[in-house]
């Protein structure tokens, strides 16, 4: 069900094994579907870095165009690990 809370982590890999392993049919839950779970942890590594960052400042850009009249400001975050 993705209308639900979902894992937040440090990384991508540490989000998409959470969600790796919490996926799938819950039969108690009447919004999962009884599909097949994608191998997301697969996906998360072939993604290159780069790749990943292009994609979340895309993103915060369309969300700017939603929003309208906000600006998105890039600040350098220092290391957490």
């Amino acid at each position: 069900s993705l209308d639900q809370g979902g894992p937040c982590a440090r990384t991508v890999l540490d989000t998409a094994l959470l969600h790796q392993v919490i996926a799938g049919h819950d039969p108690r839950d009447s919004t999962s579907v009884d599909a097949a779970v994608p191998d997301v942890v697969a996906d998360a590594q072939a993604v290159p870095h780069a790749v990943e960052l292009r994609e979340v400042r895309r993103h915060l850009r369309r969300q700017d165009q939603v929003v309208g009249g906000q600006g998105v400001v890039e600040v350098r975050a220092v290391h957490l690990a």
